[in-house]
């Protein structure tokens, strides 16, 4: 028999902060990050043309950047180094969570850590200054094992690299073995 999935809505209660005792809610402290690699935003921009992801630049509300399977929304508002790196994380999800099937397997959790991660592994390569993947990947790790996604992580940060500079070599990988991907033409 097919499952039958219903969603509806109830009334909950609601508090605003005011309303509230006690000890004030974390907040999260992102660095600010300087203009400091503005040249990589044209480079990846090239990279975007060539693997045929459309960009584009607007006002986003709430977050810094989006990816719709063959389309990168960035924020606007931010200097072109960290549109550089919020592009590096958009670029991830287009090559490893290229459709619809593969981003219903994941998790949302396991989605942003593994294009977090190939962000952070590009951008240190790359020696972008600290990007703030530390507290964002804070924000996701529940549940999900990223030791799981390594192979994958490895192999499009190292396509992604050597897109943006093809005499580079592919890093050791050790006993990592290669996630089976497709590759960049």
């Amino acid at each position: 028999s097919d499952n039958v999935v219903v969603k509806g809505f109830r009334p909950v209660p609601v508090f605003d902060l005011s309303q509230t005792e006690g000890e004030p809610l974390a907040t999260l402290n992102k660095n600010e990050i300087q203009d400091t690699h503005s040249e990589l935003l044209d480079k990846l921009l090239n990279l975007c043309r060539k693997i045929k992801i459309e960009v584009k630049f607007e006002k986003l509300s709430g977050m810094d950047g989006v990816s719709r399977i063959g389309g990168i929304s960035i924020s606007s508002d931010k200097n072109p180094t960290e549109q550089a790196i919020i592009m590096l994380h958009e670029i991830a999800h287009e090559k490893i969570h290229d459709s619809r099937e593969k981003r219903k397997q994941l998790t949302q959790e396991q989605c942003e850590m593994e294009a977090e991660s190939v962000a952070w592994v590009v951008g240190n390569e790359l020696g972008l200054p600290e990007t703030n993947s530390d507290k964002y990947l804070a924000l996701y790790h529940k549940s999900y094992d990223l030791q799981e996604s390594l192979a994958m992580i490895h192999q499009a940060s190292q396509q992604i690299l050597k897109a943006l500079d093809p005499t580079k070599q592919d890093a050791p990988s050790d006993q990592i073995q290669p996630a089976k991907t497709q590759a960049w033409a």
